[in-house]
């Protein structure tokens, strides 16, 4: 593990990890946490620990606005510093190697910043995303989920109060997307009260997540 210097909007260093391969690499992925769900929360590690399994350099953008007491992501400055910060994570690392194959992963508002990094630049004719319960409340989102044409992976709860099942089934239709609903399971992809049950959950979603990047690379 290692520390890229990252120099987001502003100037502003952007806290993050890098999981650097020693030997040689083709492949990238760049995650966006959530506002308070940190990369070393579940889904995230777990479903880290599969890209590397897979040879995957991993970026994690550390970002903690919600420490920040000034910090309002619905102002427009909050936008230009989010975006910024996203886009400037996704070229540092894509500058560490010649990549071949690069995917996107966020969660909850690092979904945003996946929009965000598509609209300022990042090829969208060969970029791969990976949605874990998109701010559907956010029309960028949704206009970015609609546009896709790569190889995707949505995962969403019923119980999250994100989802929107009309939505979720318009664009499940895509024939590039792949689409997973977890019955009752909240924003934490988790089920209230259940912790047994919710470690099942994590583990089927590690097992479908392991079989969506296995077979891009036989796409690749």
């Amino acid at each position: 593990m290692e520390n890229l210097v990252i120099k987001g909007h502003q100037g502003k260093l952007v806290p993050n990890t890098f999981f650097r391969h020693k030997g040689e690499t083709l492949s990238l992925a760049v995650v966006y946490p959530g506002y308070t769900y940190r990369c070393e929360m579940p889904i995230i590690y777990y479903l880290t620990g599969v890209l590397v399994a897979h040879g995957f350099d991993v970026l994690w953008v550390q970002y903690a606005y919600d420490k920040e007491p000034d910090f309002d992501i619905d102002t427009s400055e909050g936008r230009r510093r989010f975006a910024g910060d996203a886009f400037s994570s996704y070229q540092a690392a894509n500058k560490t190697r010649s990549y071949r194959r690069v995917m996107l992963m966020g969660k909850s508002i690092g979904t945003l910043a996946i929009a965000d990094v598509l609209r300022l630049g990042a090829s969208t004719n060969s970029t791969e995303t990976v949605w874990l319960t998109p701010l559907l409340s956010n029309i960028e989102v949704r206009r970015s989920l609609e546009t896709l044409s790569t190889h995707s992976i949505v995962i969403v709860g019923t119980s999250d109060s994100l989802f929107d099942e009309s939505f979720i089934a318009e664009i499940g239709a895509k024939p590039n997307l792949e689409m997973v609903i977890v019955a009752e399971a909240d924003h934490g992809l988790e089920l209230m009260n259940n912790p047994l049950e919710s470690v099942e959950i994590l583990k089927g979603l590690v097992k479908v997540f392991d079989r969506f990047v296995a077979a891009t690379e036989k796409i690749q």
